[in-house]
């Protein structure tokens, strides 16, 4: 069962659904993999009571709603990798929560990850065609690995692979994790992309080399495909006596390599855009190259002079000047980059030209501020991300928090990383993500356009290889905010790599998503479909060993004996399912679906307090007191324990059903009985924190409120019991009863009662009219970090 992520609802639902049956709320399905471990629990048992095991190492977070709760002082070398390589987070996974117990001390916690090498359920495959596979998959699978596939797809297919292999090896070298990509069976395959299951430390003697490295492909040089055998004999003996002593040198010849596979094939492109100010702002501050409303097609070919630039900016500033930055850095851009000859340029200097462009851009934004007296709050800026398409290669460059997404039609993954506070904790190696987000500040951006100077910023531009049909989506967080892109991807981007739906319109339905399920921002995208028919007999490949796959599972799943791997599958690709007992007799099958319709009917009854409350009396019983069998999670065990401080925003979640919703208070004294209840979901701002009284309490001034309360607060609404004592302070007898506390009111509530439900919330959901920001807005850049992406 999985608890409904939104706060003022929590309602059970079983893991086979998409959406909370109750209010409709999308319910996040994380599939962690769990990367040490020495014993796995057995199947379905919950690790750290909340983590649901699905078998083989897989896990199912059952409180998606809720951050991680495990802090760890001293974060383990191992684990300190993954935080440091975030930034190749569309090859590896990152670390979702450590869990410590009487096996695995902290120094070795169990590793759960997540964006892991797993197929998720429900994953529909397509053929060539669009049309479903058949039988259609519903099971768990670890991705295969490369060996799996290895002698079975084309020559261009396997040095695609190697050539990702070959530009993580510096990157893992340098944080002493090398000896991953030795480790065959932690490199999977996802189509075209190598995705690594886990990451293993180096032997502190015996570091691994490129020579190594060399010496793994050579043993895989009598499967290769007869194309590429006498390239990669020549590539790999130059790694192994040294005259290839680099990574990239090696990659400079697999590039050369590639390159003779796609001259003659041309690579269609399809282009379309969209801006939007969004059902709550005045003005947009957005802007996107080429001008919204474009819907192109554009054919790229190796040997002429032409490439595809979208770019997607999010303004900074408000009435302040966030359009105008965002049109400027859009206009210099398309200004400098044209007087680059870019189809010509190498890559390293293809890169070199783009981190130009984007900091003569930074400089007009940041002279045009310094000429108009603008200082620090005041200040113009704006996000950026670009995507430059040159024939089968794409440069995504990026600063701020828009982002991109690579949509295949194996999977959507995430291919930029945030520049703000939560991230650059993660980076620095100080915290989990997950646990970063969960400071209200997480979402303050460290670096934008138009903050300083350029010698001061650090723009990411990442190179990729494209060797399959796929979308490239580029939007602003008006987009991105709420997983909408997790949320929508597979019913409205996968629809382009099956040939359905209507290019022109899919720009217009992104942007319809973002008013209505987030609506509190302007939104901007950028859609780019690119087509490689040259990889079409791989995906087939591909296709078919999945569908072995799902057979076999159809086949466990059923209860048929499997005599044998099947002969388009190895046994290395994991299925999670557990055998059956064979089909009995039919009588017996029938006592059985009948004792089980029963059971369940009861188990319903017993779950469901509505149907217990009126089914329990007509049989003469009283409905039992008891708490229920998945009662609701105690966010105590796993909020931030951090003081909160004055400028926060903060959300205040549901109390468990037995408690009792916050007062807010006219002075600082648990003896007045003046106070107003404060609804689950209610928006509070920070006012102040006095330092000078013994007991923590907060001033504070309600930002907006939840139209319904819950059973607990309507209950106290006429109640005259006391509230629960709060450690140190005096409780009174009586309380009387009291409104729900209404947007504009100020008061006092002590911060050990709101810290267990206290949840951070963009600024952008509360109007600055009401609540006047304190602190840095969450999508203003921080001026006392500028510059410095790590800080």
């Amino acid at each position: 069962m999985l608890y409904c992520p939104n706060p003022t609802c929590q309602t059970l639902n079983d893991d086979g659904h998409r959406f909370c049956q109750q209010c409709g709320t999308f319910l996040p399905h994380r599939y962690l993999w769990a990367a040490e471990i020495a014993t796995p629990p057995s199947i379905d048992a919950l690790l750290g009571d909340r983590y649901w095991h699905k078998g083989k190492g897989i896990f199912l977070d059952t409180l998606p709603g809720y951050p991680p709760g495990t802090d760890i002082e001293d974060i383990p070398s191992i684990v300190y990798a993954y935080l440091r390589l975030a930034e190749k987070r569309l090859h590896l996974p990152l670390v979702y929560d450590l869990i410590t117990d009487e096996s695995h001390p902290a120094e070795h916690p169990i590793v759960l990850l997540e964006e892991a090498a797993i197929w998720q359920p429900g994953q529909v495959f397509t053929d060539g065609n669009g049309s479903k596979a058949q039988p259609s998959f519903t099971g768990i699978l670890l991705l295969p690995s490369i060996q799996d596939l290895w002698t079975r797809v084309s020559g261009r297919r396997q040095l695609f692979w190697l050539w990702q292999i070959a530009s993580l090896w510096q990157s893992l070298a340098d944080e002493d994790v090398a000896t991953t990509l030795l480790t065959p069976d932690l490199i999977r395959v996802e189509g075209g992309l190598v995705r690594l299951l886990e990451l293993r430390l180096d032997l502190p003697d015996t570091p691994p080399t490129l020579a190594d490295l060399g010496a793994l492909w050579h043993s895989w040089l009598a499967k290769a495909n007869p194309d590429i055998d006498a390239f990669l004999e020549a590539l790999c003996t130059g790694m192994m006596d040294g005259s290839l002593s680099d990574a990239t040198q090696v990659l400079a010849e697999l590039d050369t390599q590639l390159v003779s596979f796609h001259q003659a094939t041309p690579h269609t492109v399809r282009i379309a855009t969209q801006t939007d100010q969004g059902p709550t702002r005045s003005r947009n501050e957005d802007a996107c190259y080429p001008p919204e409303g474009t819907a192109e097609t554009e054919t790229l070919h190796s040997d002429e002079a032409n490439h595809a630039i979208v770019i997607v900016c999010d303004g900074i500033g408000g009435h302040q000047g966030g359009d105008v930055a965002s049109h400027l850095a859009i206009a210099s851009l398309d200004q400098h980059l044209h007087a680059f000859p870019l189809p010509t340029l190498d890559p390293s200097k293809l890169s070199h030209a783009l981190v130009e462009s984007i900091g003569i851009a930074n400089d007009q934004i940041s002279q045009r501020n310094d000429s108009e007296m603008r200082m620090e709050r005041q200040r113009m800026g704006t996000t950026l991300v670009m995507g430059l398409l040159r024939h089968h290669e794409l440069y995504l460059s990026h600063v701020g928090d828009s982002r991109a997404y690579w949509v295949t039609r194996w999977g959507c993954h995430q291919a930029t990383l945030d520049d703000d506070v939560a991230s650059r904790q993660m980076r620095l190696g100080y915290t989990l993500y997950r646990q970063a987000l969960r400071h209200p500040n997480s979402g303050s951006l460290v670096q934008a356009l138009g903050m300083g100077s350029s010698n001061l910023l650090h723009p990411t531009v990442q190179r990729f290889l494209l060797d399959e049909d796929g979308v490239i989506l580029l939007c602003s967080d008006g987009l991105s905010d709420g997983d909408r892109v997790e949320e929508h991807w597979d019913t409205e981007l996968l629809s382009l790599l099956k040939g359905e739906g209507d290019f022109a319109a899919l720009s217009h339905h992104l942007i319809e998503i973002a008013n209505t399920q987030n609506g509190h921002d302007n939104v901007t995208v950028g859609v780019v479909h690119h087509q490689l028919p040259i990889a079409e007999d791989d995906q087939q490949i591909i296709l078919q060993h999945m569908k072995a796959l799902a057979e076999d599972y159809q086949a466990v799943v059923q209860g048929k004996a499997i005599a044998s791997p099947s002969a388009t599958a190895t046994t290395t690709a994991t299925v999670v399912a557990e055998t059956e007992h064979p089909s009995r007799r039919p009588l017996v099958n029938l006592i059985s679906l009948l004792l089980i319709g029963l059971l369940g009917g009861a188990l319903v009854i017993l779950l469901v307090p509505q149907l217990r409350d009126r089914v329990l009396p007509l049989l003469g019983e009283t409905p039992s007191e008891e708490p229920p069998l998945f009662p609701t999670p105690t966010p105590e065990a796993i909020a931030s324990p951090e003081p909160i401080l004055p400028g926060n925003l903060i959300q205040i979640g549901r109390p468990p059903e037995s408690g009792i919703p916050l007062r807010l208070l006219s002075q600082p004294d648990p003896a007045k009985l003046d106070g107003l209840v404060i609804s689950s979901g209610s928006i509070l701002r920070v006012i102040e924190r006095p330092e000078e009284i013994d007991v923590p309490w907060l001033r504070v001034i309600v930002c907006s409120v939840e139209a319904t309360p819950t059973p607990a607060e309507d209950a106290i609404l006429d109640s005259t019991e006391p509230p629960p004592a709060i450690s140190g302070t005096p409780t009174p007898e009586t309380i009387p009863p009291a409104p729900i506390a209404q947007v504009g009111n100020e008061g006092w509530l002590i911060e050990e009662s709101v810290i267990p439900l206290a949840m951070p919330v963009s600024e952008d959901v509360v109007p600055s009219t009401i609540c006047p920001p304190a602190t840095a807005p969450a999508n203003d850049a921080d001026p006392s970090l500028e510059g410095d992406p790590l800080g």
